[in-house]
């Protein structure tokens, strides 16, 4: 009897959409260095870093057993939001940072707001 593959762990997702935001809101900080990007993300990180951390030692695990580095995993990551950074023209950018800034602003910590189903930003298409 197989089983049918799980869903993606919430831990799992916080972990990446953390290196992921982490490269974007520094792309968009330097788009408009009055943004509020950077704290938010700070913020953000601080309220969901024990779940983030369970997710990259799963992830650091999960890599190990395929035979890859911790840093090749991230470099995908960080692969698509420069892909789709690229792809982008400057309204783009701008409506991709405000999306990324209200994102991070809604979901702070004390209101706990995130759920596994809670999409995330188009970082690549």
């Amino acid at each position: 009897m197989s089983e049918e593959p799980s869903a993606v762990d919430p831990n799992h997702q916080l972990f990446a959409r953390s290196v992921m935001y982490q490269s974007l809101s520094d792309m968009c900080w330097q788009q408009n260095q009055l943004s509020p990007i950077k704290t938010a993300y700070q913020q953000w990180l601080v309220g969901h870093q024990s779940d983030i951390e369970l997710g990259r030692q799963t992830i650091t695990s999960m890599a190990a057993e395929q035979g890859r580095t911790m840093e090749s995993v991230v470099d995908v990551f960080l692969h698509m939001v420069e892909q789709n950074w690229g792809q982008l023209d400057d309204a783009g950018r701008a409506q991709q940072c405000e999306e990324l800034t209200r994102y991070l602003l809604q979901n702070l910590p004390a209101t706990r707001a995130m759920t596994p189903n809670t999409p995330t930003p188009q970082i690549a298409e």
